[in-house]
Formats: C-alpha cells, structure tokens, sequence
C-alpha cells in the first residue's frame, strides 16, 4: 500500500495511477480508488492510466477505465493509454493497430470529456506504431530513459513535435 503522506512530504507533485488493464474483462486494480483518493487527500495532482490489450475487446476496456475514475475534476490530469509490451502486438497490422488505439482513445474522451494523452518509448512508436499522423492529435508521455539534468531531453518521435509528460526512468523509491 502506498503511504501517499510520505509521498506528499518528499515533493512529489503528480501521479499516474493505474486505474485499469484489458484483460478481456472488467478487471480495475484492487487499490486504485484508494490510491485515487489518497492522492487527492494529500494535494497532489493526479492522473489516471489504462494498460491496453490490443487482443481485448476495446468497448470492455474503455467501459471499465471509464467506470473506475468516474468523473475528473477540475486540476486531474488526462486519462492515458499506456502503450507497451510489443509481444502482445503480434500479428495485429499497423492499420488495425492505430485503428484499435483511435477506437479507445475517441471512446474515452467521449466518456469522461477530456482528450487522453499516450503513453509510449520513442521506440515503441517507431517500430510498432509506424510514427503514424493520426497519433500527433493525442498528447504524449514519453518514456525516454536517461539522465534528467538541465541539458538533457527526451528522443520525440514522429509525429510528435514534443512531449506533455516526460519519464526518464524506471526507478525511484521514497
């Protein structure tokens, strides 16, 4: 469980919490209300994401992401779709991909009335995403791995022209 008074202390000032993954069913993380609430109590900014599934069925994972943040509020980040994993976008076409992406995203910001951003590597959205223009309308988190100092910038993908969200690692503890 997360001590989120520990993680307002250490000056945190936003999260992403997993609200849900495609599973192929109604299936919210056991501890996203609390976390939800928890970091609303503590005065930091949060956002909630989903894990798409592409092999799921894309309704069932927009109703249940939907479902599990309810309404945002005033101050919440966008909702986000969490791209990743390219052994799970085997033999789904680039086409059908960006299709099943659209599909989720327009459902999502057609439900909760904010346009969600995308979460992927550099990487990812070259090599399985084709650096499609029809993702340049959805803002990016960018989950680029390297050091953060003032020199440093994440690697932007086509057809991005820059990033909302920037993650430069994995790691971190309070």
């Amino acid at each position: 469980m997360i001590d989120w008074n520990k993680v307002s202390e250490s000056g945190i000032e936003f999260a992403f919490i997993r609200a849900s993954e495609g599973l192929g069913r109604d299936w919210e993380d056991d501890y996203f209300q609390h976390n939800w609430k928890e970091a609303k109590r503590v005065g930091i900014t949060r956002g909630a994401y989903h894990f798409f599934r592409p092999n799921h069925d894309i309704q069932t994972q927009i109703e249940t992401f939907s479902k599990a943040v309810g309404k945002l509020e005033p101050g919440d980040l966008p909702p986000v779709l969490d791209l990743e994993d390219p052994s799970i976008w085997a033999g789904i076409p680039l086409t059908e991909r960006i299709a099943r992406i659209e599909q989720w995203m327009d459902g999502v910001e057609a439900t909760l009335g904010v346009r969600p951003m995308i979460y992927a590597s550099p990487g990812f959205i070259d090599a399985y995403l084709g650096n499609s223009p029809a993702l340049a309308k959805y803002p990016l988190w960018v989950a680029h791995w390297k050091p953060a100092d003032a020199s440093a910038e994440p690697s932007v993908p086509a057809p991005y022209q820059n990033w909302l969200v920037w993650q430069h690692t994995s790691k971190g503890s309070i």
